[in-house]
């Protein structure tokens, strides 16, 4: 079966990034992130851990970029202040 799904471009940038540090294409990354989270849901006692398998390609990249924490969290938190501005400039209340 086959899914369209729309991203927003830093989602897409996102799961590109994870990809890339798995050794995968979108494709493959996307489709065994799916069925983690199947898994688990079809398993509710075994979803201990299934976050920390998700997020380990993220972290991963993080590691490899070589930034600190403190670096992290500031791109986070620029990124997160541009989402909002973007949503206020849409709904025109800025």
């Amino acid at each position: 079966m086959a899914i369209t799904i729309e991203l927003r471009p830093d989602e897409e940038q996102m799961l590109g990034e994870c990809a890339r540090a798995s050794g995968q294409t979108l494709t493959e990354y996307i489709r065994q992130v799916l069925e983690q989270h199947v898994r688990s849901a079809s398993h509710p006692g075994a979803s201990d851990g299934a976050l920390d398998q998700i997020l380990a390609p993220v972290r991963e990249t993080w590691r490899q970029s070589g930034l600190t924490d403190e670096q992290i969290n500031a791109v986070l938190q620029r990124d997160l202040e541009q989402i909002r501005r973007e949503r206020l400039e849409r709904t025109g209340m800025e």
